[in-house]
C-alpha cells in the first residue's frame, strides 16, 4: 500500500485558501523505484499535523475527539468576522492498494457559537468514482486498529523519551497493544477471585453446618491466600536480586572477570537444563507410572540378595513391610513370572487358578510367598503403557540428569575456586557482592518451599476440618456443584496462564529476531550490538555476540534509538500489514554514522517511508547525500502569517535531485 496524497481542508494549522499548497504530495507515481518522502520543516510548522490528518481520516473521532483544537483557528475567525455559524472541516487521502486507487475523505462541521462538532465525523472511500457501501469495513480490513497504527506512524524521539522514563512499562504496553496481555492478566485476577468467592461459597453452607469449624475453615482459606502472596512477592524480590546480579560484571578487559562470568553464564544455562529434565520428568510418563520403575528395581535387588544367601523370617518380613510402605494402599502385592516380567497387584481383585501360570507372588497383607487363586493380576498397565520402552525413557532421562548434574558439580566448584583465589580486586569485590545476593535468592527460596510447606499442612488440616463436618444430602450436593464450579474456574485460569505465555512466546520469539537483524544492518559494531533479547517480564537487553548483555553506560541515546526503532520495526512485522511508515525526527538523535546505516537499511524495504524532519539538525547535505538515491518525493513546509490574524502552514514540492535551501534564520 501507498499514499499517493493529503487534500487538507481547516485542519488544524492548513486553512482553506484556494492555494495548491494544501494538497500534499505523498508519492509520485513516476519514480516509484524510490520509496522514502520527505516533508522538511522546523519544529512547529505542521509536520506531525500531518500523521495526525492520516490517523483522524482513518478513524475519525476515535483518534481526535476536543475539535476546538482540530479545527482552524483562523478558519473559526474568518466565519466569526462573516457571521457564519459552521466551519466545515475535512480530510482526504489518496492511497494506492494492488494496483488499485481509493479517496477516503472524512469530513464535519463545528458550530463555533456553542464551540461544538455539529456530529460525529463521516467517512466515505471513493473507487472508481464511486463510493463503497461500507467505508468503515475498508479502514477495519486493510489497516490495524488505532493503537497498533503507532507502529507504522510514531515519533522516534518521543518513542525514546518514554522509554528512558520507564523502560518494563514502555515494553509491557507496546507488546500489551499487540497481543492483549492485559485482558489475560485481567481474566487471570478474575478468576482468581471466582475461586475465592466460590471458597466463601462453600464456607458459609459449612458454617450453617458447623460454625466454628466453618469459621476455622475460611480462616485458614485466608491464611493460605496470604501466604501464597507472600510467594508472589518473594518472587518479585527474587526477580529483583537477579537484575542486581546481571549488573555486577559488566564488560570488563580483566580475563578473570570474563573467565567468572562465562562460567556463571554456564551454570545457569546448565540448571536450566537440570529444570528442564525435572519437568520432562514430572510432566511425562515416567512421573505417573514411576511406581512400576521403583518396584522393577526393589524386586530385582530382593531376588538377587535372595538368592546370594538365606534369608530370616524377620529379615523377610522387614523387607515387606517396607515394600509394602513404599507402595502404599493401593496395592496388595506383586508378582513375577520366569520372564522376570514384574507387575503390582491391585487390591480387591482376584483372579483364577488357571490364571496363575507360573507366576510367583508376595502377598503384602499377609507376609506370604505363596500361589494362590484368590489374587488376579494387575494387567492395566501392560494395556496402556509400553513397559520396556518406560524403561528406556528412564535410563535415558537419568543418563542425561547424571551427566548434566555432574557438569553442574564442576562448574560450581571452578566458580567457588576462582572467586576464593583470584588476586584479581576487581573480580574480588564483585564476587563478594555476587555471593551476598546468591545467598539472599537462596534464603527467599527456601522461605517459599516453607511457606509452600505451610500451605500445604493448611489444606490438609481444611480437608481434615471438612471431613468432620456433617453434612445432609441437598448440603452435600450444593458443596459438589460449586466445586466442579471451581474446578472449571481452576482449568480455565490454567488455559488463560498457558494462553498468555504461549502468546508472549511467540510474540517475543519473532520481534527479538527481527529487531536483531535491523539492529545488526544498522549500527557498526555488530560485536556488541548483536541482538535485541526482550523477556516474558519485559526486561530490554542489548545482548552482545558472546552473549553478554551490554551495561547501560555503554549504549548511547543514539544507539538506545536505534534499538527502539529496531523493536518498533519488529513489532510492525509481527502484525503483518504492508503499510506507508510515517516517522517524526528519525535521525534527530543519530550521528552522522548511524544516519547512514539507518538510511541504507530503510531503503531496502518494500514499504513507503514518509519522514518529517527537522532542517539543519536531521536534514543537512550529508543526509541529504545518503537520502538522495532513495527520495521519491520532497516537501518543504513553512507557515506565514494570514492578513496578521494567524499563522498557517502551506507545503511546496522540492526538487528531488537538490537539498532544499531553507533559511532556518528566516522562521
Amino acid at each position: 500500500m501507498r499514499f499517493i496524497k493529503l487534500e487538507l481542508k481547516n485542519f488544524k494549522p492548513y486553512y482553506d485558501k484556494p492555494r495548491n499548497s494544501q494538497e500534499i504530495l505523498l508519492f509520485d507515481e513516476e519514480r516509484k523505484n524510490k520509496n522514502i518522502t520527505l516533508n522538511i520543516g522546523p519544529t512547529g510548522h505542521g509536520k506531525t499535523s500531518i500523521s495526525e490528518a492520516i490517523l483522524w481520516c482513518l478513524f475519525g473521532d476515535t483518534y481526535l475527539q476536543n475539535w476546538e483544537e482540530l479545527v482552524n483557528t483562523l478558519a473559526n475567525e474568518v466565519a466569526k468576522q462573516k457571521e457564519e455559524n459552521l466551519v466545515n472541516i475535512s480530510v482526504e487521502l489518496t492511497l494506492e492498494r494492488e494496483g488499485e486507487h481509493y479517496r477516503l475523505i472524512r469530513s464535519g462541521s463545528y458550530d463555533i457559537t456553542i464551540g461544538q462538532k455539529t456530529d460525529e465525523s463521516k467517512l466515505s472511500v471513493i473507487h472508481d468514482g464511486e463510493p463503497i457501501s461500507d467505508p468503515e469495513g475498508f479502514v477495519a480490513n486493510y489497516f490495524p486498529t488505532l493503537s497498533l497504527m503507532k507502529y507504522f506512524v510514531f515519533d522516534a524521539d518521543d518513542i525514546l523519551k518514554k522509554f528512558e522514563e520507564n523502560r518494563e512499562g514502555t515494553i509491557k504496553d507496546h507488546i500489551n497493544k499487540i497481543v492483549g496481555v492485559e485482558k489475560l492478566d485481567y481474566s487471570i485476577t478474575s478468576l482468581e477471585k471466582v475461586k475465592e468467592l466460590y471458597d466463601e461459597e462453600i464456607s458459609e453452607i459449612e458454617k450453617q453446618i458447623h460454625g466454628d469449624k466453618a469459621d476455622k475453615i475460611k480462616e485458614k482459606e485466608k491464611d493460605k491466600r496470604g501466604k501464597r502472596e507472600a510467594i508472589r512477592k518473594l518472587n518479585a524480590e527474587i526477580q529483583e536480586m537477579e537484575k542486581d546480579k546481571k549488573k555486577l560484571f559488566k564488560v570488563s578487559p580483566s580475563r578473570d572477570v570474563k573467565k567468572f562470568v562465562q562460567l556463571v553464564n554456564k551454570r545457569d544455562n546448565l540448571e536450566k537444563e537440570i529444570s528442564e529434565l525435572n519437568k520432562r520428568f514430572i510432566e511425562g510418563d515416567i512421573i505417573s507410572n514411576i511406581d512400576l520403575l521403583l518396584l522393577d528395581r526393589v524386586v530385582d535387588d530382593t531376588i538377587k540378595k535372595l538368592n546370594q544367601k538365606q534369608t530370616t523370617k524377620e529379615e523377610f518380613e522387614t523387607s515387606v513391610t517396607l515394600i509394602k510402605s513404599s507402595l502404599g494402599d493401593d496395592y496388595s502385592g506383586i508378582y513375577f513370572d520366569n520372564t522376570e516380567n514384574i507387575q503390582l497387584i491391585k487390591k480387591g481383585v482376584t483372579f483364577t487358578q488357571d490364571a496363575l501360570g507360573n507366576l510367583k507372588k508376595l502377598n503384602l497383607e499377609s507376609g506370604e510367598g505363596i500361589k494362590t487363586a484368590a489374587i488376579k493380576t494387575f494387567r492395566h498397565y501392560e494395556e496402556q503403557v509400553n513397559y520396556l520402552k518406560l524403561k528406556v525413557a528412564f535410563k535415558k532421562y537419568k543418563r542425561e540428569f547424571d551427566k548434566t548434574l555432574k557438569e553442574l558439580m564442576k562448574v560450581r566448584n571452578e566458580i567457588k575456586q576462582l572467586g576464593d583465589t583470584t588476586k584479581n580486586r576487581e573480580l574480588k569485590e564483585r564476587y563478594e557482592k555476587f555471593k551476598k545476593i546468591e545467598k539472599q535468592v537462596e534464603d527467599k527460596k527456601k522461605l517459599q518451599k516453607e511457606i509452600n510447606e505451610k500451605i500445604k499442612e493448611i489444606e490438609n488440616e481444611i480437608e481434615s476440618l471438612r471431613d468432620q463436618l456433617k453434612k445432609d444430602k441437598e448440603q452435600e450436593q450444593k458443596i459438589k456443584q460449586i466445586e466442579e464450579k471451581k474446578q472449571l474456574a481452576q482449568r480455565l485460569l490454567d488455559l488463560s496462564k498457558k494462553t498468555r505465555s504461549k502468546f508472549l512466546e511467540n510474540l517475543l520469539s519473532y520481534v527479538n529476531k527481527i529487531a536483531s537483524e535491523f539492529l545488526r544492518n544498522t549500527v557498526s559494531d555488530t560485536i556488541r550490538f548483536h541482538s535485541i533479547e526482550i523477556d516474558s517480564n519485559y526486561q530490554f537487553r542489548i545482548v552482545q555476540k558472546n552473549g553478554e548483555p551490554l551495561e547501560d553506560s555503554q549504549i548511547n541515546r543514539g544507539n538506545l534509538q536505534i534499538s527502539m526503532m529496531s523493536f518498533f520495526f519488529g513489532l510492525s512485522k509481527y502484525l503483518r500489514k504492508e503499510l506507508p511508515y510515517i516517522i517524526d525526527d528519525p535521525l534527530l538523535r543519530l550521528d552522522p554514522g548511524h544516519d547512514k546505516r539507518l538510511i541504507k537499511q530503510v531503503s531496502k524495504t518494500n514499504e513507503q517511508l514518509i519522514f518529517h524532519m527537522i532542517p539543519g539538525k536531521e536534514y543537512t547535505s550529508d543526509s541529504f547525500k545518503w537520502l538522495h538515491p532513495h527520495i521519491n518525493t520532497q516537501n518543504w513546509i513553512f507557515r506565514e502569517k494570514y492578513k496578521n490574524i494567524e499563522f498557517i502552514s502551506y507545503v511546496e514540492r522540492k526538487n528531488t535531485d537538490k537539498i532544499v535551501d531553507f533559511d532556518i534564520d528566516k522562521f
